[in-house]
């Protein structure tokens, strides 16, 4: 189906021209704010969203010489030998052992230090 397309009567041209006046205007604005939330754009790019390219390493044969992206593909391969390995699941209990301990400990040691 074809658009029919209105012919645009030069009171509608004369607001779309003003509206972008404003848009510029408001834009010129808030530069100060703009540039001040530059950082905290930087720091979500930098610190949160490139690491996340270090995961594809978990899918992929990583070899250091051809990098992350020239390894070749294994897919669930790696998570297939590590949850057949015999002592998987000692790792996981050893795991979550230390965990509680360090929590534990971590309590005591603050506890004792407040009020000792």
């Amino acid at each position: 189906m074809a658009s029919i397309s209105t012919p645009v009567t030069s009171a509608e041209a004369a607001r779309l021209r003003t509206v972008r006046r404003i848009d510029r205007k408001r834009l010129r604005q808030n530069v100060p704010i703009l540039i001040m939330f530059l950082p905290v754009v930087l720091y979500f790019l930098i610190f949160r969203y490139a690491p996340m390219a270090g995961l594809i390493i978990a899918f992929k044969n990583y070899n250091f010489t051809d990098g992350i992206f020239g390894s070749p593909w294994v897919g669930l391969g790696n998570f297939r030998m590590l949850f057949t390995q015999p002592s998987t699941l000692q790792v996981i209990r050893n795991t979550f052992v230390l965990s509680v301990l360090q929590v534990v400990s971590d309590f005591l040691f603050r506890s004792c230090w407040r009020f000792c």
